[in-house]
């Protein structure tokens, strides 16, 4: 559905493209007149109702493991354990964690937050990796009680006795009486030695999908269980149960996400597009930065503007979701004309856990507002 401004015309008409989110779009002639002021997105409501459902971009995130420097979990208790002495390097966001031999990997201990199959509200596992190696096996995550009983699994590539997908990406939606639910991608997808993002999700309603750098790439419906996720959570590892037992990922993953709920379409392209704003790093350093890199890493994405990625209704408010740097602040500011001359304060600053910022304007249904985003010094 598109709405018009009714006096707009021409090259100065504003539109916006109303689907389960909102994305805005601002005529080139005017954003060329707004280029100093930073403006990343316009919404114009007309008084119209809008469109969609409140889902935050970071609703129902179980676990959260940046790895900047640290195997910490930013959104709840189940802090990482790592094998042998980590190993950091520039990544997607800021720092990822290095797998590079057959004594790394993380283990996340069983927890009822990361038993995200029994909450009934599906789930999603996602991150970002650059793999160095797309011709072998190799697992992104895997529950496993290290007794030959396998969980939910996320892999890349697929290879078993006469049967070899490399550069595929494969999962094994285990259910909780060890019934084997599989979905996979055709060969070729994944790229060696370049971040990309890879998503799983399962819906309550039994359908899964395989996203890759936000795109759906295979969907199926595997039916309605429990996935089996009560032991214990392997970053890189296979510790045991069928083969590859042993194998280890090979590269950097970045940005791991476990959510107690399946992510929507919208939600993981905008997760992708927050990943793509941010600062662009080599695609794969398997040396460790110094302080001093990691220091001026930082300094240099400070660098990158905001944009906007959702707008979404809940009951009279909108809540909006930009791309972000964790620990910057922003403020969310909105006008109600563009010929108004200041910009108002939607609400106070915001500072972004995240590499995704969110706001609500409690008062824009039903008025015409135009939204952007500020990175504050």
């Amino acid at each position: 559905m598109e709405h018009t401004h009714p006096h707009g015309s021409g090259n100065n008409a504003h539109r916006i493209r109303s689907l389960t989110t909102l994305t805005c779009i601002l005529t080139e002639s005017r954003m060329a007149g707004f280029a100093a002021l930073t403006l990343v997105a316009v919404l114009l409501l007309c008084g119209s109702p809008v469109h969609g459902q409140l889902i935050s971009a970071r609703g129902g995130l179980a676990a959260w493991w940046p790895f900047n420097d640290s195997p910490e979990d930013k959104a709840g208790p189940n802090t990482m354990i790592l094998a042998e002495s980590p190993s950091y390097a520039a990544a997607r966001v800021l720092d990822g964690i290095v797998i590079a031999d057959d004594e790394q990997l993380g283990l996340a201990p069983a927890s009822a937050s990361l038993n995200v199959g029994t909450n009934g509200a599906g789930f999603t596992l996602e991150a970002w990796i650059s793999p160095s190696d797309i011709d072998v096996s190799r697992p992104i995550l895997e529950w496993s009680d290290h007794q030959s009983h396998l969980g939910v699994h996320f892999w890349i590539s697929h290879e078993y006795v006469g049967y070899d997908l490399p550069g595929a990406l494969y999962a094994n939606i285990i259910d909780s009486h060890g019934t084997y639910h599989v979905i996979e991608t055709g060969r070729g997808l994944l790229v060696a030695g370049a971040f990309q993002l890879v998503t799983l999700s399962y819906r309550p309603d039994g359908l899964a999908k395989i996203y890759l750098n936000g795109s759906i790439v295979v969907q199926t419906n595997l039916g309605v269980f429990v996935p089996k996720t009560d032991a214990d959570l392997y970053l890189g590892y296979r510790p045991s149960g069928p083969p590859p037992v042993g194998v280890h990922f090979r590269g950097v993953i970045d940005e791991v996400e476990v959510f107690k709920r399946a992510l929507g379409d919208l939600e993981v392209q905008g997760i992708y597009n927050a990943g793509i704003a941010t600062l662009k790093a080599p695609a794969i350093a398997p040396a460790a930065r110094s302080q001093s890199e990691q220091t001026q890493s930082l300094s240099s994405a400070t660098a990158v503007q905001p944009l906007i990625l959702t707008i979404m209704k809940s009951g009279d408010a909108l809540v909006l979701n930009w791309s972000a740097i964790a620990g910057r602040t922003y403020q969310l500011q909105f006008k109600t004309s563009l010929n108004q001359s200041n910009w108002i304060n939607s609400g106070d600053p915001v500072q972004a856990s995240n590499y995704i910022g969110t706001a609500i304007d409690p008062t824009a249904i039903g008025q015409q507002r135009f939204y952007r985003v500020v990175l504050l010094p």
